[in-house]
C-alpha cells in the first residue's frame, strides 16, 4: 500500500507531465488515482489536501 508521501509525489510527477505535454500523462495520472485510490479514508483525504496546497504553490 502507498503512502500519503508517494501518492503526493505520483500527483506531482501526473502534473509535471501534463503541463508538459508528454505522452506518458495519462499514465502517469492512473498510477496517481490508483494509488490514491488504495489508502484508508482518512489518508486520501490527507494526500488530497497535500496535492492541493503543492498544486497551489507551483501555480
Amino acid at each position: 500500500m502507498a503512502c500519503v508521501a508517494d501518492v503526493a509525489k505520483l500527483a506531482e510527477e501526473a502534473q509535471k507531465a501534463a503541463a508538459s505535454g508528454a505522452a506518458d500523462a495519462a499514465k502517469k495520472q492512473k498510477a496517481y488515482t490508483d494509488a490514491l485510490a488504495e489508502l484508508p479514508p482518512a489518508s486520501r483525504a490527507t494526500a488530497k489536501a497535500a496535492v492541493c496546497r503543492c498544486s497551489a504553490a507551483v501555480a
